[in-house]
């Protein structure tokens, strides 16, 4: 509920345009409240797909009752940090559950925006098939997907750490189980095509590092995206964080949250938002 409350202040103050909204998480109904009570915009909430559980604490419950390939006996999802060998993910499955998650906002009278994610948690398992399973069913709802045009959000992180010789980012990376950075580009430049076949919205750009992104300081981190953004060509561009409680001490919350309030950080947000 902290963390719903900061984002209702990001948004009621401009520092975000838009929100996600995990509806598997234990705080949904809460946010939607909140958000509610302030007025927000409901056309400023998207959806943040999820398949697994993040952070620590019990397992998140799946939305869609049948999901047999997310979730365990109990409709729990699964998590690579507890299942070394998780099932393969089902289509139908994803689909089944998309749909769940899309539905619940939409009964309570915030339709989604958008699709962003997809969302893992620490689970990666899949990628590849979930984006193209969101691709699909933003076609069918008509909805925007927030998957960049200009390049993979992983790549580009990978291709920063290259640029950096730091750590696992040197030469030929590899991306949250789907490949090495030529196959991850392949693949993204047939999703984009299948997003114009479709119809699905793409923004130009997506400006995000991962969890898993190495961050010392958060001097580190405002570099990078400070970077991320001289990159940035637009019309379309998205910021993505997911910020902390801001009593949740340092780290990588913290920092982004932090950023958002960074005044260089916003002048080079204003400042592609000019160019574009």
């Amino acid at each position: 509920r902290a963390l719903n409350n900061l984002i209702i202040e990001m948004l009621e103050r401009g520092h975000a345009s838009c929100a996600t909204l995990l509806v598997a998480a234990p705080a949904a109904d809460h946010a939607l409240r909140a958000l509610a009570a302030v007025g927000i915009d409901p056309g400023r909430i998207l959806l943040s797909f999820a398949i697994s559980s993040q952070g620590p604490g019990a397992p998140w419950r799946a939305v869609a009752a049948h999901a047999s390939s997310l979730t365990d006996r109990a409709g729990r999802y699964l998590s690579a940090e507890k299942n070394a060998a998780p099932p393969p993910l089902v289509h139908e499955d994803i689909l089944a559950e998309l749909a769940a998650q899309f539905s619940w906002m939409e009964d309570r009278g915030y339709r989604p925006a958008g699709i962003a994610g997809p969302r893992y948690g620490y689970d990666f398992r899949g990628r590849g098939l979930v984006i193209d399973c969101a691709l699909e069913f933003c076609a069918r709802v008509g909805v925007p997907l927030r998957y960049a045009r200009r390049g993979d959000p992983l790549l580009a992180a990978s291709r920063y750490l290259a640029d950096r010789a730091a750590g696992a980012g040197e030469g030929s990376g590899w991306h949250a189980n789907s490949g090495t950075d030529a196959e991850v580009a392949a693949a993204h430049a047939r999703r984009v095509e299948r997003a114009d076949a479709l119809g699905v919205l793409l923004p130009d750009d997506v400006v995000f590092f991962p969890p898993e992104f190495p961050a010392d300081s958060y001097g580190d981190l405002r570099h990078a995206y400070l970077s991320a953004l001289e990159e940035c060509a637009g019309p379309a561009i998205q910021v993505v964080f997911t910020p902390a409680r801001e009593d949740s001490g340092a780290g990588r919350g913290e920092w982004e949250t932090r950023l958002m309030r960074d005044p260089s950080f916003l002048r080079a947000v204003a400042r592609v938002r000019c160019a574009a």
